[in-house]
């Protein structure tokens, strides 16, 4: 059985029909050395691999992969709170179509929308879709901070405005 390192190299050579042969007896369900499953390492690379995203990860969820399964050191993020933090519009949108928990929390209580009041630069995608998708404004993390409130303390009138449509 190959290990997660020898399938991580299979990814980043950008053929599917390869990747799905090399992980036909791979255990999915294993992590690297930095806490990262196959589906939050794809989404951290993301702009290195060229193998369409819908394919990938239904071949990941196929295989028995969890859609909301977190990173088992450092932050614990979801795969969904990670595509928010690097921005991917293409990725957060998808996970959100497959189901992906919209307010997973991180270790610190924070969930991919007050990740995404966090990155808000003047392009409100993410705010808006989480928002759509039913993640909630107030959900405090453990420091008493909810997204909405993020949202005020940082002095951004656009991103105030985002919270009282």
């Amino acid at each position: 059985m190959k290990t997660i390192e020898e399938i991580k190299i299979e990814l980043l050579n950008n053929d599917l029909d390869k990747f799905i042969q090399s992980i036909a007896d791979y255990d999915i369900s294993s992590y690297d050395q930095y806490g990262n499953n196959l589906l939050h390492y794809y989404i951290l690379n993301y702009e290195a691999i060229a193998i369409p995203a819908k394919e990938i990860i239904c071949e990941f969820l196929s295989r028995g992969l969890d859609i909301n399964s977190k990173q088992i050191k450092k932050d614990c993020r979801s795969a969904l709170y990670l595509a928010v933090q690097v921005r991917s519009k293409k990725l957060v949108a998808l996970l959100l179509e497959m189901n992906a928990e919209v307010d997973s929390q991180d270790i610190n209580g924070n969930t991919p929308l007050w990740q995404a009041v966090m990155n808000y630069r003047g392009d409100s995608y993410f705010i808006d879709l989480l928002l759509k998708y039913g993640a909630k404004p107030n959900l405090k993390n453990k420091h008493g901070v909810s997204p909405k409130k993020l949202a005020n303390t940082i002095a951004n009138y656009d991103t105030k405005k985002l919270f009282n449509k």
